[in-house]
């Protein structure tokens, strides 16, 4: 009776396989054929796809400050480094052999992803904010641990990253198609609560939309209009590429939604940065790709200048007193250049208008200040290695969304923002997922995987 069930179970299996390559546009030929030993030997990826999913809309779709933690140690990790086919666990019983060749062929080609130098970029950055964290404010072993607790997770969530991009078929198009109408949905959520708040359509100047609803430790609108920018260019890059009609129609409305989010914020860094990084990826793209981008851009300077509201919102707030904040913590970055101040200490540095900042609002002099020279350089390295390993994914026939996304963070992390490690939350889909798709990107590359991961289709036109 017990081997029944099993059959029954188990014939679900191509079922739920099948249901997720239509959504990342695989065929019915490639749904069906045997997986490719270069890229699913050591895995069955796509159940690991679908927990790395689902634990990703977890911090969008919950206030809860630890279930995306718990789903990422309970349901990816596992999948990532323990026996890879579903349908092996009928035979665990009878032998003990096949599941622990399995694992350390899935533990191996996990820990693959680690070759990269990004992700050694990575390493040294979180090593060195840690070790920082340790001396500063004072030693603190009980500290230390807390922090060494939070580096590991984050160090794990970069490789199983990079193994998806690496390892699943059309990652990019199937993560976004799935990821950025559900960023979406919760920018929507929060854009009603924000309009029901206001007394009157004149007010939404004198107001800034506040992330309510998910992403539970993102609480300034600086925050989430980042993580709404991420996807929004995503969504654009990646809808320039597809050939199926529905999954472009998605994408571009999840972008609409999404940028009339970015705006609501007011956030001027994140604006910019998306901008800046689809005008970047006109240059190199189509000629129809580089139309519709001007068109857009166009459409939004013209809305921006004609319309009362609008030019209100993006001039009202003056220039964000950045070069008088650069000028407060440089001189702090100088007293401890090497060892640097750790993440346990919070700065209160007062400024002309009354405020106290927290943070220097630049990314690379924030990882100098926290971890001193070595995660200041570790930080450039990340940018910029980010950036041009990501367009030379992209040359090579892969996804501009990875491009994309890292153009936005390093224009963005110009004027605002500083990386730390936690536990799952609004760092880890800002800031550590963009780190992880490069170092994806990288190994793709190195591999020549990139035909075989991009949407091949229509870039013939490049």
């Amino acid at each position: 009776m017990s081997g029944f069930k099993e059959d029954v179970i188990f014939s679900f299996v191509p079922v739920i396989r099948r249901l997720i390559d239509v959504i990342s546009g695989a065929t019915q030929q490639e749904a069906c054929a045997a997986p490719n030993p270069a890229s699913e030997r050591s895995a069955n990826v796509t159940y690991l796809f679908a927990a790395y999913i689902v634990f990703i809309a977890s911090m969008f779709l919950s206030n809860n400050f630890f279930l995306g933690h718990e789903l990422f140690l309970y349901a990816v990790l596992p999948l990532a480094f323990l026996p890879f086919h579903i349908a092996q666990f009928r035979f665990r019983w009878r032998t003990l052999a096949l599941p622990i060749a399995i694992s350390a062929q899935n533990t191996a080609r996990t820990l693959h992803m680690a070759r990269s130098p990004m992700f050694g970029a990575a390493v040294l950055y979180t090593v060195c904010i840690t070790a920082s964290s340790w001396v500063h404010p004072e030693p603190d072993v009980l500290s230390f641990i807390q922090q060494m607790l939070l580096m590991i997770p984050v160090l794990l969530f970069l490789l199983v990253t990079a193994r998806l991009v690496v390892d699943y078929h059309n990652f990019f198009d199937a993560f976004y198609t799935i990821l950025a109408p559900t960023v979406a949905l919760n920018a929507a959520a929060n854009l009603v609560v924000f309009v029901k708040g206001l007394p009157d359509l004149a007010s939404i100047v004198d107001n800034r939309l506040y992330p309510t609803y998910g992403l539970a430790t993102a609480f300034w609108p600086t925050n989430a209009s980042l993580t709404y920018a991420m996807f929004f260019v995503a969504s654009v890059a990646t809808a320039s590429i597809l050939e199926s009609n529905w999954r472009r129609v998605l994408l571009l409305l999840s972008a609409l939604v999404l940028f009339i989010a970015i705006l609501l914020t007011q956030g001027r860094g994140a604006l910019v940065g998306s901008v800046g990084s689809l005008c970047v990826y006109s240059l190199i793209s189509s000629r129809r790709i580089r139309q519709a981008i001007i068109l857009f851009a166009a459409i939004t300077a013209f809305l921006v200048i004609i319309i009362p509201h609008f030019r209100d919102l993006a001039l009202r707030r003056g220039d964000g007193l950045r070069l008088e904040i650069w000028s407060k913590f440089i001189p702090m970055a100088l007293e401890q250049p090497f060892s640097g101040y750790g993440q346990r200490i919070i700065f209160g540095v007062p400024v002309s208008n009354g405020e106290r900042i927290l943070h220097p609002h630049n990314m690379v002099l924030a990882a100098q200040i926290r971890g001193g020279l070595g995660a200041g350089l570790a930080m450039l390295v990340l940018l910029l290695g980010g950036v041009r390993s990501t367009f030379s994914y992209y040359r090579a026939g892969g996804n501009p969304a990875p491009l994309c996304v890292l153009l936005t963070l390093s224009i963005a992390g110009l004027v605002d923002y500083e990386v730390q490690t936690s536990f799952a939350n609004w760092y880890w889909v800002t800031f550590w997922l963009p780190f992880g798709l490069c170092i994806g990107s990288d190994v793709a590359l190195r591999k020549g995987q990139t035909k075989a991961l991009g949407s091949m289709k229509t870039l013939g036109s490049l």
